[in-house]
């Protein structure tokens, strides 16, 4: 009896597993060029279910296409739960971003809600890539509601977890928001190339590169919202 019982649990498990496959698969057959090996596919996933950011007309996800400024405030604001409703009007909004394009509403409104401010000439120019440096800026200050990083703006060497940042300029304007973001691993390091170890230090340290200057990927933000989006709800528990 218990034998029967114990093989129904099994056959239970892999009919559960096989059928879970099966929906990701499924899932992921939306975007060819998707799949279980895509780095931070958990947070692809979250973002197209969420509506944070789906696929381009050519049928494409694009997980390693830069982001544009445009695509991310409204990854932001979407993950935000900000998202601009129909008929919503907006105050100064950028003079280079017309009422057709797709992006008019989200630009204006992240603008709004103070969580970008253009450029100097007060313009969006929403077709330029967003590097990792801005994109990290933007995300903290819209996701925790321009957070307070004083206790962030010392001059020490960058760390995330156990290593050493090398390649970010400890007194750059950039430098408390990545200690912020790094302190909760809330940045996907995968991009990152290794520079061998400091030797000079007992016990010896990594020594990486995290390009903050380099375009930030879709794939990356998608990685960066998810894991924010998780930390804050975990905190609101």
């Amino acid at each position: 009896m218990h034998k029967k019982i114990f093989v129904f649990v099994i056959v239970l498990i892999t009919l559960a597993v096989t059928n879970l496959a099966g929906a990701l698969s499924i899932k992921l057959s939306n975007y060819p060029d998707l799949n279980a090996k895509t780095s931070y596919i958990d947070a692809i996933e979250w973002a197209i279910n969420n509506k944070v950011a789906t696929g381009y007309e050519n049928g494409n996800w694009g997980p390693d296409n830069c982001v544009l400024r445009s695509e991310l405030v409204k990854m932001v604001l979407e993950t935000k739960g900000k998202a601009p409703v129909e008929g919503e009007r907006f105050t100064t909004p950028f003079p280079d971003v017309k009422t057709s394009d797709w992006y008019y509403a989200y630009a204006n409104k992240a603008k709004n809600l103070g969580i970008i401010s253009g450029y100097e000439d007060g313009f969006f120019r929403g077709w330029l890539c967003v590097n990792r440096a801005e994109a990290m800026k933007i995300a903290t200050n819209a996701m925790f509601d321009n957070p307070d990083l004083t206790q962030y703006r010392y001059t020490q060497e960058i760390y995330y977890d156990d290593k050493d940042v090398v390649d970010m300029d400890v007194r750059a304007w950039y430098a408390p928001f990545a200690r912020f973001l790094f302190k909760d691993r809330l940045v996907g390091t995968d991009h990152t190339v290794s520079q061998g170890y400091d030797e000079s230090v007992h016990p010896r340290v990594l020594k990486i590169n995290f390009f903050p200057e380099g375009d930030m990927s879709r794939k990356e933000v998608a990685r960066m919202l998810h894991s924010i989006d998780q930390k804050l709800r975990l905190n609101s528990k």
